[in-house]
């Protein structure tokens, strides 16, 4: 986007975000294209200059693992680890525990 045009709230009623893409700016609310299904997030202006000039950012990709839940969780257990904070916390709890003795 040009200088002057407008600040990062304004580029995705732009029709410049679509889904799928990535989006970084220098701007703290680059990451709301994430509502866009775009990968957004904000970096320091020295890497935005050097994304422009070289086409080219590198982002550190952390390590992930899958866990499968052997059974469908009652709704309100799965409100419980929405809750708590995400999956470790939940597989750590006493919940996650009598559901494993009862399968």
């Amino acid at each position: 986007m040009r200088r002057g045009k407008g600040s990062a709230q304004l580029i995705p009623e732009k029709g410049h975000v679509l889904p799928g893409q990535l989006v970084i700016g220098s701007d703290s609310h680059t990451t709301t294209n994430g509502a866009l299904n775009a990968l957004a997030t904000a970096v320091g202006s020295t890497d935005l200059a050097l994304a422009i000039h070289y086409g080219l950012l590198w982002f550190m990709v952390p390590p992930s693992m899958k866990i499968e839940i052997p059974f469908q969780p009652l709704p309100e257990l799965m409100k419980k680890i929405v809750q708590a904070g995400g999956i470790i916390p939940f597989l750590e709890s006493r919940e996650w525990k009598a559901a494993i003795q009862q399968s």
